[in-house]
């Protein structure tokens, strides 16, 4: 397993899925700058970890689920990641929520 598959799926199921907060800490830099599907951005970890917050309150039982990953792209080479109907996130008001991320 490369480097780069490793810390992205460390990230994903760590920090996001299990909200192990210690994990940020060791994987993440300082000034770490993090933009979510909706726009809203935040730099450092306290602003992401609050934003990783938001979404678990906002989505009850939230996970992300990494069904196909691409690494080590070199400069030229550019994908659009689509968010698959069949792992949409539950909303608390009953209808599937599909993201493009």
């Amino acid at each position: 397993m490369s480097d780069s598959r490793s810390l992205i799926e460390r990230f994903y199921d760590r920090i996001w899925n299990c909200r192990d907060y210690a994990v940020a800490d060791e994987i993440l830099v300082t000034g770490f700058r993090f933009r979510g599907s909706l726009g809203s951005e935040t730099v450092g970890i306290p602003a992401f970890l609050a934003y990783v917050d938001s979404i678990h309150i906002a989505l009850e039982g939230y996970r992300c689920i990494i069904e196909e990953l691409v690494v080590n792209l070199g400069p030229r080479d550019r994908g659009l990641p689509v968010h698959s109907p069949d792992s949409a996130v539950p909303c608390p008001y009953g209808r599937p929520l599909h993201l493009l991320v």
